[in-house]
């Protein structure tokens, strides 16, 4: 309901940076290069402000209505004041864009990243990506009202920010290096 979604707001602007994952009809977080775009755009948003703590926001059975929902999220998404991870950007523009949502603010791709620290990789799956960079596993959904895709969906933000703050770490850690290298006179 509104109160809820208003209150979920408000924690995700006093957080320094959050991660977000966005459902449709295929799972967040799978890192396929498929085309993610149709006439209905995102049908749920999952945010993480801190590991093991996220939100879902069903915005197809949203009480208020969908309009209602996106009214609300539309300034905290498209803000660029507030740091957000993502997995896969292309896809979460895709999902968005039909909605009238911009996505600013985004300061970490989890896909982009893997990328760049392993190129030769033959896939960039989220749950492989934070099983490898924090060592997350998968848990069986809980009891209570979850249906499968809003909390894998939430699952994906949560894993989203914990393995954007590991991978940003170790480019960082590899631009450092290089870095060095290059002061390093050959001798």
């Amino acid at each position: 309901n509104q109160a809820e979604l208003d209150k979920l707001i408000q924690g995700l602007w006093e957080a320094e940076h959050i991660g977000l994952a966005i459902s449709n009809s295929s799972p967040p977080g799978a890192g396929q290069q498929q085309s993610t775009r149709d006439e209905h755009g995102a049908r749920g948003i999952a945010f993480s402000s801190s590991a093991g703590n996220s939100a879902f926001v069903d915005l197809e059975n949203f009480v208020e209505g969908k309009a209602a929902a996106l009214a609300s999220l539309r300034e905290l998404l498209g803000n660029g004041l507030l740091e957000k991870s993502v997995h896969d950007l292309k896809r979460a523009v895709a999902l968005l864009t039909p909605l009238d949502v911009e996505l600013a603010g985004v300061a970490d791709d989890t896909l982009i990243a893997a990328y760049i620290l392993d190129p030769t990789r033959s896939k960039y799956e989220l749950s492989d990506l934070a099983g490898e960079a924090v060592g997350a596993e998968g848990v069986d959904p809980p009891s209570g009202g979850w249906d499968e895709p809003a909390w894998q969906t939430t699952e994906a933000a949560d894993w989203t920010a914990q393995v954007a703050k590991e991978l940003s770490k170790r480019i960082d850690e590899r631009a450092i290096l290089r870095a060095v290298n290059l002061d390093i006179p050959a001798g």
